[in-house]
């Protein structure tokens, strides 16, 4: 995977290959672009607010079973009022 954040940290594009194994034993491969609009979460939890929504913003999911915290991401949760 190669990932690329704009200079404005807005966007970051991801180009991934994926490699899978034929029944033969061939590899076959596919290739993705993916682009993710990066925002500030309390410009999400904002918008969302406005929007109608109770909003909690958390540093992971509410589960054990999940990987520890990354820095930069986070979780929100948001309830219809």
């Amino acid at each position: 995977m190669i990932a690329n954040e704009a200079t404005d940290r807005s966007r970051l594009d991801r180009d991934i290959a994926i490699f899978t194994v034929e029944a033969d034993g061939r590899y076959r491969r596919a290739d993705e672009h993916h682009v993710l609009c990066l925002y500030e979460s309390a410009e999400v939890a904002a918008i969302l607010s406005d929007a109608g929504f109770d909003v909690d913003v958390l540093d992971n999911y509410r589960s054990p079973t999940v990987h520890p915290p990354l820095p930069g991401w986070y979780v929100v949760e948001a309830r219809k009022r």
